[in-house]
């Protein structure tokens, strides 16, 4: 089963407002919709789990199975499905091998709703084996550009998680941007002390970190900001890697990275 998760940086790729200082001409924003688009249809991922995304920017209405949230529909031999962040036209995406079958979609336990939690996505499949495999795509986001309230989203994130995957024993990836680095800084020398424990909880819930040691998934900084992160994976063969070539840099200011984990048949 291979896996990959990308921060596409829509928003700021598709800006054609000159006062805004993301503004792209005309020919930036096509050739990112050309480039895109050209590498979602080549890819070759069982799960390719997208952030800060629209794929309804791609496609027609006719082309969708159904026009409601969330959007589903299918494209070459995948099926897409796609939930937008409120008031905003971008959100998570999952591209899936249309060998896998969607079965539910998981909506946690929460009485209110937390910040942001409208776009997270928990997606349980079912593989011609009869395998359930979930599917777990986060995007932490914070609110009204307030740094200090990543925290409080990714606990709520976490919180749900833990939740949602109590007492399944199927294949569970975690795996997004989680706006969360616990490398060394000058402001924090030995790794963020509340994004330690935030990681911590996670790890707690039973996941390991598969991209640990990754290094760096965002252009500008030395930050590593995108996990896949799994849970009761019974493979001891799984390989991990970084895309971080011009292809994927001119696209957006985040790297790609996916994870290959060799499944029992």
């Amino acid at each position: 089963m291979k896996i990959g998760t990308w921060n596409m940086d829509y928003w700021k790729r598709v800006c054609n407002d000159p006062s805004n200082k993301e503004y792209k001409t005309e020919e930036q924003i096509n050739n990112y919709k050309n480039e895109t688009l050209k590498f979602i249809e080549e890819s070759n991922y069982d799960f390719l789990l997208l952030q800060e995304t629209n794929p309804l920017y791609y496609f027609s209405p006719n082309d969708f199975s159904n026009e409601k949230w969330p959007f589903e529909f299918s494209f070459s031999n995948r099926n897409i499905y796609f939930q937008r962040f409120s008031r905003l036209e971008w959100g998570n995406a999952i591209v899936a091998n249309n060998k896998y079958k969607k079965i539910d979609i998981n909506r946690g336990g929460f009485k209110d709703d937390y910040y942001s939690k409208i776009g997270q996505m928990f997606y349980n499949f079912l593989d011609s084996n009869g395998n359930i495999t979930m599917i777990i795509n986060i995007y932490n986001k914070c609110k009204d550009g307030i740094w200090e309230t990543y925290y409080e989203t990714l606990e709520n994130i976490i919180v749900e998680v833990g939740r949602i995957i109590e007492n399944k024993s199927n294949l569970i990836v975690l795996a997004g941007d989680f706006n969360c680095s616990v490398q060394p800084t000058q402001k924090y020398p030995n790794g963020d002390p509340k994004c330690i424990d935030l990681f911590k909880e996670i790890e707690n819930l039973g996941f390991v970190d598969i991209t640990k040691n990754i290094g760096s998934t965002v252009s500008f900084i030395d930050y590593q900001n995108d996990y896949i992160f799994v849970k009761n994976n019974n493979s001891k063969n799984v390989t991990v890697k970084k895309h971080d070539d011009n292809k994927i840099v001119n696209c957006s200011d985040h790297y790609l990275i996916e994870c290959e984990i060799i499944t029992a048949q």
